[in-house]
């Protein structure tokens, strides 16, 4: 019997596909959708403003973006907004 498959773990309308990222970078992703800064997002997280730029770096490039923008549209279009 095949294991149902995660909706996380399904493409989404740009291809882009979240299982991907770890679940931090999920709550990122989020951050980012609700228009926070780095410094807003190093605060909620108790992180560097360093951390935050390597993590949302990170974070474009495995979804193929070139943005935080254009990251943040797909999250909101996507409802990975947490």
């Amino acid at each position: 019997q095949a294991a149902a498959a995660k909706p996380d773990a399904l493409p989404h309308r740009n291809g882009t596909d979240l299982s991907k990222l770890s679940k931090v970078q999920l709550e990122l992703v989020g951050l980012l959708a609700k228009g926070m800064t780095n410094t807003e997002m190093a605060d909620v997280r108790n992180v560097s403003v360093n951390t935050i730029k390597a993590q949302v770096t990170d974070v474009m490039q495995k979804l193929g973006f070139s943005n935080r923008t254009q990251v943040a549209l797909f999250a909101a279009k996507n409802h990975v907004a947490r």
